[in-house]
């Protein structure tokens, strides 16, 4: 089977807003989310690049640029995340991009 898996580029605020506000669409992602910034800071780490983090930051790595960056539009912050993500994958951070899961068998162990 394929788990669901939520993608965000701050899955610790986009996870806690579907769970708020959507929480039976929670109970199908809340075991594994993505998180394009958590992966995008230990890429800057790594580098030792001191771009800002923000989602348009990591777009534009990626040859998307949104119009506006202090206000995307839903499509748009959507294609520059998904834009984002793959760069990430790319660079071969996919290891770090992963939370929640690892998180929660940790807690039970």
């Amino acid at each position: 089977t394929i788990t669901p898996t939520g993608v965000a580029h701050n899955a610790a605020f986009d996870r806690a807003y579907v769970k708020r506000y959507l929480p039976k669409l929670y109970s199908q992602y809340d075991q594994s989310w993505v998180c394009t910034v958590k992966a995008f800071g230990l890429w800057q780490t790594a580098t030792g690049n001191k771009i800002p983090k923000r989602l348009a930051a990591l777009a534009e790595k990626a040859g998307y640029i949104i119009m506006d960056d202090k206000a995307p539009n839903a499509i748009e912050g959507c294609e520059a995340c998904l834009a984002g993500l793959r760069w990430l994958v790319q660079h071969n951070f996919t290891r770090w991009i992963e939370v929640g899961r690892a998180k929660k068998r940790a807690h039970r162990a």
